[in-house]
């Protein structure tokens, strides 16, 4: 039995125009960390997650190691 995986590729053209026009804005803004997008992000995943705060971070690593004291 084959097990189909993810189609990344297929994902990415569903979403391209999307993915390309929030890339263009971030570039366009100059600003590649701290700026609206992750505030945004930030504010989003909080609500979804149900909690009051949400701090990103560069990868998983960084993820795994951060604390918050």
């Amino acid at each position: 039995m084959k097990v189909p995986y993810v189609d990344l590729p297929g994902q990415y053209r569903a979403q391209r125009e999307e993915i390309l026009a929030a890339v263009d804005a971030v570039m366009d803004s100059g600003k590649y960390i701290q700026g609206d997008e992750v505030s945004s992000f930030e504010k989003r995943m909080a609500d979804i997650c149900g909690v009051r705060h949400c701090i990103a971070v560069a990868n998983g690593t960084d993820a795994l190691i951060a604390r918050v004291d």
